[in-house]
């Protein structure tokens, strides 16, 4: 999870590796080796779920959207004991 720098919204961020065409990837080694960069994209949270699911889903259920905190982060921060909150239904 990351945070967005719009109005500091909870966002998740994908990333994905591209590897060259028709090289083994079967191994470590071989992924390694392979590896020619990587994708990645950020999606705020709120933007997401909205466009996920039909208007007409909030009129009749509350949806709340909760993470857990990662167990590793930068050295020296301190990480969150709960559960964090990234979403809640109009």
């Amino acid at each position: 999870m990351v945070a967005s720098k719009q109005l500091n919204t909870p966002a998740l961020g994908i990333r994905a590796p591209v590897y060259r065409v028709g090289v083994p990837t079967d191994t470590v080694a071989q992924r390694r080796a392979a590896l020619v960069g990587s994708v990645g994209a950020a999606f705020r949270v709120a933007d997401l779920v909205r466009e996920a699911l039909n208007p007409q889903t909030f009129r009749r259920l509350r949806v709340r959207i909760y993470t857990r905190p990662s167990e590793v982060g930068p050295p020296g921060t301190a990480l969150p004991s709960g559960p964090i909150f990234l979403f809640d239904s109009p």
